[in-house]
């Protein structure tokens, strides 16, 4: 019955996966050795051979053939190129090594085909200089090509035939070999994937306590004590900043006048020089000019010289230039004052504010403590549990292929065993 028949009905061989190459050697023992005996006998054979065809081209370089004219140097040469090129060849296959393996000595032949193909290949000038000149030689080293040929194709009839076994054997060693690389890694894979889960977990455990822990912080006294303390506070500077607003506008009324009279000055004019100081003050901020009441008095003292000056026909106002002069010498005395002071009362109190928040700090703290570790965590998880899905993704293709090897090597015994087969997993 051939490889491909029916198996016989008796019962099936149980094998260790992780044995089954040690199975098949000691069960073929005698096969396998045969094999490999004739493999290597083949194998040394047609080293041999090659050698011995190298010792003949070897001769024909030292071959000269002594003729007239230039003739005799155009076969001389021609036959250099023949030795040059048969030389090379065979230096390549016997400067490597081969092993005796199946998959390396298939390699030999294939390298070994392809040298005496170019060998043979002469063209008909080469072929004319070794049959007419160098006849002797020419027809030893026919006759060698000849026998290589011959052993190499039995050579190669032999891997096709009964050689298999040891390609059989080779292969079911690699996929011995792949099975265990996959197991491993299959294992690994199993370790990490369980190591997320419960680190998953964890964080996910840790994460709903401080979720509870933060609710309970925004739903407590103390927080709406915060944000009481913070609305208030946003309403005092909204405050601030529109009575500042207010100034600023007042302010805002004369800076063309006052541009004019700091042109007059720069030409004829003199002032004091803490007076010039706050004049140029107004005009690059006109409120941080009215702040401090040295610098209203001396603001003031500016304006009512503008007055003069105007009056005296020095420099030249509108008069609703002149008005706005007047309206905000008599806020500087009284209005702008007020304000300020009560932008000074303000901002007392939001200090006031600001310590009271202070003392609730620790709380603010901690918030913000719990919400920088929950978007840690549940960054955390969404990449962990991104990772768990390539995992799971992975651990699927593996154990593919672990049954695709375990089918291929239970196919391989029992094509050469003609016996059904059962594989079994001792270490999975």
């Amino acid at each position: 019955m051939g490889i491909f028949g029916f198996f016989k009905k008796e019962k099936p061989i149980q094998i260790d996966i992780y044995d089954a190459e040690e199975w098949v050697r000691k069960n073929f023992s005698g096969k396998i050795e045969e094999s490999r005996k004739r493999l290597e006998e083949l194998y040394k054979n047609l080293v041999k051979e090659f050698s011995e065809l190298k010792n003949l081209i070897d001769a024909l370089s030292t071959a000269s053939f002594e003729g007239e004219g230039k003739s005799s140097a155009v076969v001389n040469m021609t036959k250099d190129m023949i030795v040059k090129r048969g030389t090379a060849l065979i230096n390549n296959i016997l400067s490597v090594k081969f092993d005796t393996s199946y998959d390396s000595i298939r390699e030999f032949v294939f390298t070994a085909e392809e040298a005496l193909r170019d060998i043979g290949s002469l063209t008909p000038k080469q072929a004319v200089v070794l049959t007419k000149y160098f006849s002797s030689h020419g027809s030893e080293i026919s006759k060698k090509v000849k026998t290589i040929h011959s052993e190499l194709k039995e050579l190669r009839e032999f891997l096709e035939g009964k050689g298999k076994l040891l390609k059989t054997i080779d292969d079911i060693k690699d996929n011995v070999n792949r099975y265990i690389e996959i197991t491993e890694q299959l294992g690994k894979t199993e370790e990490r994937r369980n190591e997320i889960i419960r680190e998953t977990k964890q964080i996910k455990s840790v994460t709903e306590r401080e979720k509870k822990e933060l609710e309970s912080i925004l739903s407590g006294e103390d927080y709406k004590r915060i944000e009481k303390i913070q609305k208030e506070t946003d309403e005092i500077k909204n405050k601030i900043q529109e009575k500042e607003t207010k100034i600023k506008e007042t302010l805002s009324s004369i800076t063309r006048p006052v541009k004019k009279f700091e042109y007059l000055i720069n030409k004829e004019y003199l002032l004091p020089k803490d007076e010039e100081n706050t004049l140029l003050h107004f005009l690059e901020n006109p409120f941080e000019s009215v702040v401090s009441e040295k610098e209203r008095n001396l603001l003031k003292n500016i304006l009512k010289k503008l007055k003069d000056v105007s009056e005296q026909g020095m420099l030249e106002l509108k008069m609703s230039e002149k008005s706005k002069v007047s309206s905000v010498l008599k806020s500087l005395e009284k209005d702008i004052p007020a304000v300020l002071n009560e932008i000074d009362a303000l901002r007392k109190e939001i200090e006031r504010k600001e310590k009271e928040r202070e003392g609730l700090s620790d709380i603010l703290q901690r918030k913000t403590d719990l919400e920088e570790s929950i978007e840690r965590n549940e960054t955390q998880v969404k990449n962990l549990e991104e990772e768990l899905k390539h995992l799971e993704e992975e651990e699927e293709t593996l154990k593919e292929e672990i049954e695709s090897k375990t089918e291929e090597i239970k196919k391989e015994i029992e094509a050469f065993t003609e016996k059904k087969i059962i594989l079994t997993r001792s270490k999975d």
